[in-house]
């Protein structure tokens, strides 16, 4: 939601991958606001709906694994790959 309150156009309306929807809120779209992406700082949220986000990727022709392959540097250490 930062990104928007930024007026930042959507990682996903330019055809890239965003982790947004499922990471902590908190540092406004910093990353975002100087033309990178977002790689969640402040880390995953604690129960993130895993459903609605997979929806979100389908509507915009991209897989969890999209994600997983380009945050794996990240998330790496968590437990299941998730």
């Amino acid at each position: 939601m930062e990104c928007k309150k930024n007026e930042n156009v959507c990682a996903f309306d330019r055809g890239e991958v965003c982790i947004g929807p499922v990471t902590r809120a908190g540092c406004n779209s910093c990353c975002v606001n100087e033309g990178t992406w977002c790689w969640g700082c402040r880390g995953l949220i604690d129960d993130p709906e895993k459903n609605a986000y997979k929806e979100v990727l389908e509507t915009h022709g991209l897989t969890a694994e999209d994600v997983i392959k380009k945050f794996q540097l990240y998330f790496g250490w968590q437990e299941g790959g998730e």
